[in-house]
């Protein structure tokens, strides 16, 4: 499972620690109790860097927790933490190996009898089909998903994380008013459920299907929401995505000029977070239309930048 650990993490979060949560399976209650709170502890770790687009140091953090969690039995948490091992892969661009993990997930979940991370899991394997652009194949994923905690106000969370993911299916395929819908109730329960980061979700996907049936003002004023959401909780991944998005909306607005501005930003914060993938995307649009404004030795400047990384 952990083939691809960091092990120099390892050295760096001490010893003694490490020793004190996995030196002996422990067999009391107490103890076991207390091993759980250090899986979290680390998931919790693994979440921050995520947020940060800092995703091999979230994997690290969350095979840690995946180790502890294992060397207890705890069901519920193993099959989170290959949800959340699953989104690292996704976002990293390794569609294989998050589905790996997401199908982990589901059948962990399913031998645990938890519906709601079942749920999750298959959610995510949807969420694959419409990066993938199987629109049919990630409706009936999330549907099958909704069956099992909508109704349930346990288990609202997950409902808002379908629903929204159910939206951007609906957009895929063009049918915007059924996305709007979807992404609507996911954005009322996230507010009642004050979940910031869903939040900013559903409203940089609102942007999207705003912007994609030409209402750019609704779009921008979508997408800046979803800015100052992101700003609000330091999550830097969220921070590059929103002003990216206000960009690709200037654009299809016409306003070039405002375009570059949040280009500039977003590549500033890209690099300031190490994130040479996010870079290297905005660095390609921010060539692309600096030379389409006629801004030829700007655009010369960002080819070399690239070049460069």
């Amino acid at each position: 499972m952990v083939t691809r650990r960091n092990r120099a993490l390892l050295a760096l979060l001490g010893a003694t620690l490490l020793a004190g949560a996995c030196s002996s399976l422990p067999d009391q209650p107490d103890e076991i109790r207390t091993v759980r709170n250090r899986a979290a502890q680390y998931t919790e770790y693994g979440d921050n860097y995520y947020r940060r687009g800092q995703y091999e140091q979230a994997r690290s953090f969350y095979e840690i927790a995946y180790d502890l969690a294992g060397s207890v039995d705890s069901l519920g948490q193993i099959a989170n933490l290959h949800n959340s091992l699953g989104r690292t892969w996704q976002a990293q661009g390794y569609p294989d190996d998050a589905r790996r993990e997401y199908e982990q997930a589901r059948r962990v979940a399913a031998r645990a009898g938890s519906g709601h991370i079942e749920a999750e899991s298959i959610a995510n394997l949807g969420s694959l089909a419409v990066g993938e652009r199987n629109y049919g194949e990630a409706e009936a994923l999330f549907h099958e998903a909704l069956e099992l905690v909508d109704g349930n106000r346990n288990y609202r969370r997950q409902e808002a994380i379908i629903r929204h993911n159910l939206g951007a299916a609906y957009a895929g395929g063009g049918r915007f008013e059924e996305a709007r819908d979807q992404l609507e109730r996911a954005k009322r329960i996230n507010s009642e459920l004050n979940r910031r980061v869903e939040l900013a979700s559903n409203h940089y996907m609102l942007a999207s299907v705003a912007s994609r049936s030409g209402e750019y003002d609704e779009a921008l004023e979508h997408a800046k929401q979803a800015l100052e959401l992101d700003r609000s909780m330091e999550n830097t991944r969220g921070i590059i995505a929103s002003l990216r998005a206000i960009a690709t909306i200037s654009r299809r607005a016409d306003r070039d000029e405002e375009a570059i501005e949040y280009l500039r930003r977003a590549l500033t914060v890209a690099r300031a977070s190490d994130n040479r993938r996010a870079s290297e995307v905005i660095l390609d649009e921010l060539v692309e239309v600096t030379e389409a404004i006629g801004h030829t030795e700007e655009s010369a400047r960002y080819g070399e930048i690239l070049d460069e990384l």
